[in-house]
């Protein structure tokens, strides 16, 4: 068991490493907001299990970061309509694997399916 926590805990710093470069939406956006806003049921479904599945595995300060923002209700899932400054601490966050490989395509196809 000991080298099943070490291993996922090793997953979850590269994680946090590679989500530096993984970005490809800009989150400061306000439309990128308001693609993310419109489409918060199928993020949030996908991103709720991603985080139950890997909470106990997060360094604390992403933990603080993410409570201390309000974006996280008291079960440890994605509150009902986060704001624009909860959407980007969201992003900015969380290790990519479990925040932007979601919210970045849902987002990326609501930008370019807008005219």
């Amino acid at each position: 068991m000991k080298f099943n926590v070490s291993t996922a805990f090793i997953a979850v710093l590269a994680a946090c490493a590679s989500s530096v470069f993984a970005q490809s939406v800009d989150w400061n956006s306000a439309d990128s907001q308001a693609c993310a806003q419109k489409n918060w049921a199928a993020i949030k479904q996908q991103v709720d299990v991603t985080i139950a599945e890997n909470w106990e595995f997060l360094p604390s300060f992403i933990k603080d970061v993410v409570k201390q923002s309000g974006a996280l209700n008291a079960d440890n899932t994605l509150v009902s309509n986060p704001t624009g400054a909860q959407l980007v601490v969201l992003a900015t966050s969380f290790p990519s694997g479990i925040f932007n490989p979601y919210a970045n395509d849902i987002v990326q196809q609501c930008l370019t399916a807008t005219p």
